[in-house]
């Protein structure tokens, strides 16, 4: 009973991963990320945009001022972040937004973009 359980959510999840959003330029994601217990809460946490589209990140927690934080991308190539927090879509792909303390980088949290072409 337990295994059929497990198998029909796998089999759900791949439903929706499968699904294709290629008419809407930009899709909001669901949710916040948050890095440790004092870390900073990125939103949205995922979300997917076309080439050339954006998406603008907020972030809270941490005494975190928009000003005070540095933004990174994994994949520059795919995503490029504005030091606002606005993401520009490059090329299709999936990159990683890290947005650490100026004052603490060891306070940080993360947003996952998707790229669509």
């Amino acid at each position: 009973m337990r295994l059929s359980a497990i198998f029909l959510a796998s089999a759900a999840a791949l439903s929706l991963a499968a699904c294709d959003a290629s008419t809407t330029p930009y899709i909001a994601g669901v949710g916040t990320t948050t890095t440790g217990s004092s870390g900073l809460t990125i939103t949205p946490s995922t979300a997917t945009v076309r080439v050339g589209a954006t998406v603008q990140l907020s972030v809270s927690g941490g005494t975190a001022q928009a000003s005070s934080v540095e933004w990174s991308s994994s994949q520059s190539t795919v995503a490029a972040i504005s030091p606002s927090g606005l993401v520009t879509g490059i090329a299709a792909g999936t990159a990683s937004i890290v947005g650490r303390l100026a004052t603490d980088t060891t306070v940080s949290g993360s947003a996952t973009i998707t790229v669509t072409p």
